[in-house]
C-alpha cells in the first residue's frame, strides 16, 4: 500500500538524549569520530569513497526508523537531487517492546516514520512513495520469498537497490537483506547492504573480503539526519507502562547512537 508525505508543519525539534555513557566496543578517534569497534576499523577505512549514482532508489526498511539508522543519508542526498526514492517499509515495528500493545506501538512507530521522512527532506513535491507491506515485526523470514518477488517487481537494471546487509545480525534485517539480494539476481540493480546492528554484533572477518564503499554527507544531510532520527522518539526514550508505570528501556541507546555523529555511510556492495 502507497502512502502520502504531506508537508510539515515544522522540523522536527526534539533532542536525542545526551550520551552519559561510552561502552569499551565503541571507541573515539582522534578526531572525535566514530570508528567503530576495533574489528571493523580496517574494513572501513579501506572503503571506497563514492557519490551516489542518480540512479532510482529503492530502499529496503525493516522497522520504521531504519531508514534512518540505515540510510538516511543518502536518502536526504538523493531527494534533495530530486532523483525518485521508493521506500519499503517491511514491517511497523510493533514488537519492539514486549509488554507493550502491538496496535498503538506500530501506529505510533508508521507516524514517526513519516516524520523521520519530512525531515530528510521529503515533501508532496518530491519524486518520493513510501510502500507500507505490512509484514509481522520479527516474522520477516516467514514472508521472505514473498518480499522478493515484491522487491523484483519493483527494481529494474536502471535502479539502485538499497537493504540491509545480509549478516547485519538482527533476523529481519538479514531476511529483508536476502530477499533484496534474491531480487537483484533476477533484475539485476546496483545493490546496496547498509549497515547497523553489525558494527556492534558482527565480525567483519568472518565474511571474507567485503566490497565495502563509503558516502561522505555534507553538513546538510548530516542535519536533516540527526533530525529525522530524533523523529523516532519511540525508540529513544523510555515507553510508558501500563497504568502510568516506567516502561522498558529504548531500543536505541547513546551507545547506538554515537553512530549517527559520523558524517559518513557504508555500504557492502552485493556481488
Amino acid at each position: 500500500m502507497a502512502e502520502a508525505i504531506a508537508e510539515p508543519d515544522e522540523e522536527p525539534t526534539c533532542s536525542l538524549p545526551t550520551r552519559t555513557l561510552r561502552t569499551r566496543s565503541l571507541p573515539l578517534g582522534t578526531a572525535g569520530s566514530w570508528l567503530g569497534p576495533a574489528r571493523w576499523a580496517p574494513v572501513l577505512a579501506a572503503a571506497t569513497p563514492i557519490e551516489i549514482p542518480a540512479r532510482r532508489t529503492v530502499v529496503v526498511v525493516p522497522h520504521p526508523d531504519d531508514e534512518v539508522l540505515l540510510s538516511g543519508g543518502l536518502i536526504a542526498r538523493q531527494i534533495r537531487r530530486r532523483v525518485p526514492v521508493v521506500v519499503v517499509a517491511v514491517t511497523d515495528g510493533e514488537a519492539a517492546y514486549p509488554g507493550l500493545a502491538q496496535g498503538p506501538l506500530g501506529a505510533r512507530r508508521r507516524r514517526e516514520q513519516v516524520r523521520a521522512l519530512q525531515a530528510l527532506g521529503v515533501t508532496p513535491l518530491s519524486p518520493f512513495r513510501l510502500r507500507r507491506l505490512g509484514i509481522p515485526d520479527g516474522m520477516v523470514a516467514a514472508h521472505e520469498g514473498g518480499l522478493a518477488d515484491e522487491l523484483a517487481a519493483l527494481v529494474g537494471p536502471e535502479d539502485l537497490l538499497v537493504a540491509p546487509w545480509i549478516h547485519d545480525w538482527h533476523p529481519d534485517h538479514e531476511a529483508c537483506g536476502r530477499a533484496a539480494v534474491a531480487a537483484a539476481a533476477h533484475r539485476h540493480p546496483l545493490c546496496w547492504g547498509g549497515l547497523f546492528w553489525a558494527y556492534h554484533r558482527v565480525d567483519p572477518t568472518a565474511h571474507g573480503q567485503l566490497a565495502l564503499v563509503s558516502l561522505a554527507l555534507d553538513a546538510t544531510a548530516l542535519r536533516r539526519r540527526n533530525a529525522a532520527v530524533a523523529a523516532h522518539r519511540s525508540q529513544w526514550d523510555r515507553q510508558v507502562g501500563t497504568a502510568g508505570t516506567a516502561g522498558p528501556d529504548p531500543v536505541l541507546t547513546p551507545d547506538l547512537l554515537d553512530l549517527l555523529q559520523t558524517p559518513v555511510e557504508h555500504y557492502v556492495v552485493a556481488s
